[in-house]
């Protein structure tokens, strides 16, 4: 259309996608990880409005999953209290339908990896936003850090407990 366009803010939160898979194994390792945002901050930027922001948080420490659920009755398990979230994750991961093996994972050792994976991601970010600052025309891109886990930390200091932050019905997605 003829009509002028106005700047957009645009918000990226990846929060866990790229480490979340079926198996233990995450879905990109941090190169690729640092390439694919690379590439789409790059196929963005002709494609906004000059003067867009587009503002990106890191990858979120994902043990909180199993560390806040493993011990809860999962609603499968409800009418004879017998299926803990931990319990159903182990029986997810065994069919191979996990959503996030290697957060929604008995198993410590994996569980830290997925981790430590993600944090490699997230430090990929500032990276790649210094490296593309001056290939860009029409956005501006901002790392807000650790955002998510920072706001996890304060209501878990605040006296709150971290099951309350995910959703019940699947124990993996925020709530």
């Amino acid at each position: 259309s003829d009509l002028p366009q106005k700047p957009v803010l645009l918000f990226m939160a990846m929060i866990g996608n790229d480490i979340c898979t079926h198996s233990a194994t995450p879905r990109n390792t941090p190169e690729e990880y640092k390439q694919n945002f690379k590439e789409a901050i790059l196929g963005i930027d002709p494609k906004l409005p000059k003067g867009s922001k587009v503002v990106t948080v890191g990858l979120v420490d994902g043990r909180i999953l199993y560390d806040s659920m493993h011990d809860r009755i999962h609603p499968l398990g409800s009418t004879n209290k017998d299926v803990t979230y931990g319990t159903f994750y182990d029986y997810l991961n065994c069919l191979e339908l996990s959503p996030c093996a290697g957060w929604m994972n008995s198993n410590q050792t994996i569980r830290d990896a997925a981790s430590a994976t993600a944090a490699a991601m997230r430090d990929t970010l500032p990276v790649v936003i210094a490296e593309t600052k001056d290939q860009l025309k029409n956005i501006e891109v901002h790392y807000l850090g650790d955002l998510v886990d920072d706001a996890i930390k304060l209501f878990l200091a605040q006296g709150h407990e971290g099951h309350e932050l995910i959703e019940e019905a699947d124990g993996f997605h925020p709530n």
